[in-house]
């Protein structure tokens, strides 16, 4: 799988576990006096990450309980389902495959987090037919998804 480059960044006490995805969601209001604020938001909103290491130094933050941790992390690709047609190894797709049947048990990768419509992806690998059928009826494919710029930020 590819992996992209090491990000420093800091993260709630609380969820700063390694092994742990995140998608990031941006500045909260109460960040704008912190002085740490700008290493706490060095990541790209809306985009998925994985802690791969903890550091010991613990900060203090006006958010997050218990204050926080430095820690490294890695942007990943995200596992949804496309259609079949899209679903092509090293393609370069505009994601747009929201569904609003919630009560369907591909929800969750149809609307995987860390995917947002109108984006261009590449399809980084293809997995294979999800579990269950799709309740629309349509041909999908499990795969990986990376933002077009995941690549260069190696």
């Amino acid at each position: 799988m590819v992996v992209s480059k090491k990000k420093i960044t800091i993260i709630g006490a609380e969820i700063a576990k390694e092994g742990l995805e995140f998608v990031f969601e941006g500045e909260l209001l109460e960040c704008s006096p912190c002085p740490l604020k700008k290493a706490c938001h060095n990541l790209v909103t809306g985009r998925k990450y994985r802690i791969v290491n903890v550091r010991p130094t613990r900060h203090e933050c006006n958010v997050h309980l218990n204050g926080c941790y430095t820690v490294e992390v890695n942007e990943v690709p995200v596992e949804t389902l496309i259609t079949n047609d899209r679903a092509v190894q090293n393609t370069r797709i505009e994601y747009d495959e929201n569904c609003l049947i919630y009560d369907c048990p591909n929800n969750n990768l149809c609307n995987a987090p860390g995917l947002r419509d109108g984006i261009k992806y590449l399809v980084i690998e293809v997995k294979g037919k999800p579990a269950h059928s799709c309740e629309k009826n349509l041909s999908l494919r499990t795969v990986l998804l990376a933002p077009i710029d995941f690549r260069d930020s190696k």
